[in-house]
């Protein structure tokens, strides 16, 4: 009787566990890692998002063994991802489309940062790959990472000094109203400084040296802590109205 119930519990046991080196389980056990959870939230959220995008419109979801995933595997599911139709939300209304040059290189680097962390010894936890199979392969030359101004060359929508020099006098020559004169101010943060929206939100005067002449920027995206830049003459005298 007890060998039928050790029997028993072991069966139950495989049938309620996951296999440990399936997908899904390393994909989870990455995501709860410390590792994870060391990277910004929005590099977190677009590996999250690359993955299920490589799920819905390619093979990848079809392959169950984390060990099944090879170079040549990876370049076809790329070659499928370069075809599909993408559906992106940023804007008022969803569009269809061709995934981006960044969009790309995100699914190689999730995909890479998952294979990663199957090929090392975690916590007690065995490796699930002997090596990584994207070591030297050619998938990060031909998807490399895509800075901000190649992204817009890539869309035919790369601002010129032009058009940033008559945005500001636009800026400039609008009325404001009391409740909308910090748009100016907005304006001239994300122009001279080329933060992002939330960084520039999240500035104070204690930030401001207008002695030194230094401004102090919040978290960067791929670092913890500030960093710190010119306060340009232009910016400082915008902020220096605004302060008074």
């Amino acid at each position: 009787y007890q060998a039928l119930l050790t029997e028993g519990e072991r069966r139950l046991a495989g049938v309620a566990a996951p296999r440990l080196d399936s997908i899904a389980a390393t994909r989870a056990a990455w995501e709860a890692s410390p590792g994870f959870a060391a990277l910004h939230p929005n590099t977190q959220r677009q590996y999250q998002l690359a993955l299920d995008r490589l799920t819905m419109h390619t093979d990848f979801g079809n392959v169950r063994r984390i060990s099944a995933i090879s170079d040549d595997l990876v370049h076809r599911w790329m070659d499928q991802l370069e075809a599909a139709r993408i559906v992106s939300n940023k804007g008022r209304r969803p569009t269809e489309g061709h995934p981006t040059p960044s969009m790309l290189h995100t699914a190689v680097a999730s995909l890479s940062s998952l294979l990663t962390f199957a090929s090392r010894a975690h916590e007690g936890r065995p490796k699930i790959l002997s090596q990584h199979p994207l070591r030297g392969s050619s998938l990060f030359r031909r998807y490399p990472i895509v800075r901000r101004k190649d992204e817009d060359e890539h869309l035919g929508a790369l601002v010129s000094l032009d058009a940033v020099t008559h945005l500001l006098d636009v800026v400039d020559s609008h009325k404001y109203t009391a409740n909308s004169v910090h748009l100016r101010v907005l304006m001239y943060l994300l122009l001279y400084t080329g933060a992002r929206r939330n960084e520039a939100l999240g500035l104070t005067w204690r930030h401001v040296n207008f002695d030194a002449g230094l401004l102090s920027m919040g978290t960067s995206k791929r670092k913890k802590g500030r960093r710190t830049m010119p306060l340009w003459p232009a910016l400082a005298a915008v902020l220096a109205e605004h302060h008074d």
